[in-house]
């Protein structure tokens, strides 16, 4: 916050990862700071999860050539 409570600059552009960081938004904020949170990635189950249910005993049973995943942070997100 040192380097930062320097800077001219009252608008800040913040990338969340996981979950946000209140802590750095609240510390922001008491310099004056404008803070718009950036989420580049949330995921989610989606609306129909039969199509995942339904491909779970093929991925077990090996019917695939191929398969696409993603990883999700270690952190919890609320």
């Amino acid at each position: 916050m040192e380097a930062v409570a320097a800077r001219r600059e009252r608008r800040f552009a913040v990338q969340e990862y996981g979950r946000p960081n209140l802590e750095m938004k609240a510390a922001l904020e008491q310099l004056g700071a404008s803070v718009t949170p950036i989420v580049p990635y949330r995921w989610e189950l989606p609306a129909d999860v039969v199509p995942l249910q339904t491909a779970a005993p093929g991925l077990a049973e090996r019917q695939f050539e191929a398969i696409l995943s993603t990883s999700q942070s270690n952190s919890t997100i609320s």
